[in-house]
């Protein structure tokens, strides 16, 4: 099973390999906005809690029908303008079902559910700004609960009041 982690990154009794690869993308628009002002962009980074293998956060990870997988999502201001009206959205493929149980920074902050795209609206969830060279932390689980080749994907956008950034993440 090649599994497709999307942050939004992707995803019988035989062990069939689940393979996650992830590709970033960070997309800046807008023209220069003043001397104070001149960067608006936003970063997305999406992995999986390799929990029976190096313990640590990784883009490829084997899994098997049955498993849980614990996606960790990174959304950054590598700009110098700070970020309102963020929106992070999901896509889950097939393969996985979503668990119930995100947080955000630590907190218990659910996402909008219309699968398979499952939304963050960061400002309601007490995000109102993330500042120049800050993160936000999204963390859930899915189960995967069939095999195939699998694609999700990440997105997320922002604006400082005049330019809005995108980015997105995808592992395959």
């Amino acid at each position: 099973m090649i599994l497709a982690v999307v942050i939004v990154v992707a995803l019988a009794g035989i062990a069939i390999p689940a393979m996650a690869i992830d590709r970033a993308e960070v997309v800046n628009i807008g023209p220069p906005l003043g001397a104070a002002c001149n960067s608006t962009s936003i970063s997305v980074n999406k992995t999986i809690w390799d929990e029976g293998g190096t313990g640590l956060l990784v883009d490829t990870i084997n899994a098997t029908v049955g498993n849980t997988l614990t996606f960790n999502v990174t959304i950054g201001n590598p700009g110098n303008c700070s970020l309102t009206d963020i929106w992070v959205t999901d896509t889950l493929s097939d393969s996985l079902t979503y668990n119930d149980n995100a947080t955000v920074n630590g907190s218990a902050v659910e996402p909008t559910l219309d699968p398979p795209n499952y939304t963050w609206n960061l400002t309601a969830a007490g995000v109102s700004m993330l500042q120049p060279n800050e993160s936000i932390n999204i963390t859930f689980s899915a189960n995967v609960t069939s095999c195939g080749v699998d694609v999700n994907t990440i997105t997320a956008n922002a604006t400082n009041g005049e330019a809005t950034a995108y980015g997105n993440d995808t592992a395959t």
